[in-house]
């Protein structure tokens, strides 16, 4: 896909997202036990016997900071570099599906570790964007809580928001945005206000890191 056909498709992302109406937010229980039952088993295909795995777990306060980032703006804009510092996040979304709630989490958990197929164990990469894969792998991760809107839930199609959020932080350097053209979803004032936000994340990170 060329530019222009990227901006395009962009914009009329946008312009459908705008439309959406919110009418349900709340994870059930077996949506959260879905969450962290596919968390882990990612997980655990990485690092198989490592001796520093541990399972991570589901953080009910967690939970509600990326609900109350969410209540403020969920327009795929990262939390408030300040408040939201010490945590990674991960977000994803499907829209203009048929599918059930827990069918919906299935596809966009999907498409946030999908990345990872490129991951180099030895080298700790990947071939591609993948900050979020990277969030879930990370042993030193031990915790998260996550989010959902579900938008237009009345209607036969619907669009789901997942937002989740992992302690402690990965590394720095894996929350720094590569420009790639996925970021043409952002208007441009917004994907400037990201790259700032991202910065003063980066360099508190630094600045607090350990080691």
């Amino acid at each position: 896909m060329d530019t222009q056909s990227r901006i395009i498709s962009a914009v009329l992302y946008l312009a459908v997202a705008s439309q959406l109406v919110m009418v349900s937010s709340v994870l059930t229980d077996d949506e959260t036990k879905l969450l962290f039952a596919v968390h882990n088993k990612v997980r655990s295909d990485v690092w198989i016997s490592a001796a520093d795995m541990q399972l991570m777990k589901y953080s009910p306060e967690l939970q509600k900071r990326a609900e109350a980032w969410a209540n403020l703006n969920f327009n795929f804009i990262h939390p408030n570099a300040t408040e939201y510092a010490d945590v990674g996040v991960g977000l994803g979304y499907t829209y203009d599906t048929t599918s059930g709630t827990e069918e919906a989490l299935g596809e966009i958990m999907n498409q946030m570790v999908a990345p990872g197929d490129t991951y180099d164990f030895e080298s700790n990469k990947c071939d591609k964007d993948c900050q979020y894969y990277m969030q879930i792998i990370s042993a030193s991760v031990r915790s998260f809580g996550c989010t959902l809107r579900v938008y237009n839930a009345e209607e036969e199609y619907k669009s789901y928001r997942l937002v989740c959020l992992y302690s402690p932080r990965y590394v720095c350097q894996a929350n720094l945005r590569n420009v790639t053209a996925s970021d043409l979803s952002y208007h441009t004032q917004t994907l400037i206000e990201v790259f700032k936000q991202e910065t003063q994340a980066y360099l508190f990170c630094l600045k607090n890191r350990q080691g």
